[in-house]
């Protein structure tokens, strides 16, 4: 009786921090189509946050940043000013930025459910969809901080055209690979998880919708 009143309760964020890297499968079916558990919405989104702001301080610290040769004459040749208020209005940017891609992420994965599933979906399912694929991103910060301070160099990240010695002329296909991370790749495929388990589909249908929202934007930008 016990364990079923905790299967009905679905699982808390530890449970699910250990689940999605692993099993992502397993996670989301544990937190999907269950009474809302907003502690599995709000603390991925926040530790995504914290870690994006950090990500934004170490760029532009110090010792890793190039003062640009002419600050604006607002700042009367303040240069500590203009790093400030490059630093903070940055922050505001990022957190911004940030919550507005997961809104607009769970918008689409709740619209891409409805079509899929051809039934009703609660939004909320969907913002947990966004938020567990999030620790992905995470994680993918994490590293990609630990990387900038091995290396010295703020440009790194695990994107194909950071990894590898591609040259400057890109045609599309070029173009799609090196844009790639390889934790946006992991981003996606469990994010395409998620959206199957949501919309109760097969992989490979919420693999092929989550890829053409990757790419159309891309080809938007091209």
């Amino acid at each position: 009786m016990k364990s079923a009143d905790a299967s009905a309760e679905g699982v808390g964020f530890l449970e699910l921090l250990g689940e999605i890297f692993v099993d992502p499968k397993a996670a989301f079916k544990s937190v999907l189509h269950r009474p809302v558990q907003w502690s599995l919405i709000v603390v991925p989104l926040s530790l995504f946050l914290g870690v994006s702001g950090l990500d934004l301080l170490l760029r532009t610290g110090v010792e890793f940043w190039e003062i640009p040769p002419q600050v604006p004459q607002l700042f009367e040749g303040d240069v500590e000013g203009y790093r400030a208020f490059s630093r903070y209005s940055g922050l505001v940017s990022v957190f911004g930025g940030t919550l507005l891609a997961f809104g607009m992420t769970s918008s689409l994965v709740w619209c891409a459910g409805r079509v899929l599933s051809r039934g009703e979906l609660l939004f909320k399912d969907a913002m947990l969809v966004s938020a567990a694929a999030s620790l992905i991103s995470t994680l993918g910060a994490i590293s990609t901080i630990l990387l900038i301070l091995a290396t010295g160099d703020p440009s790194m990240s695990f994107s194909l055209k950071s990894l590898l010695p591609i040259g400057p002329e890109l045609g599309l296909g070029s173009y799609l690979l090196v844009s790639l991370d390889l934790f946006e790749l992991w981003y996606l495929v469990t994010l395409a998880m998620g959206l199957a388990c949501l919309s109760r589909v097969r992989f490979r249908a919420g693999l092929l919708v989550c890829s053409l929202l990757w790419i159309l934007p891309r080809l938007l930008a091209f």
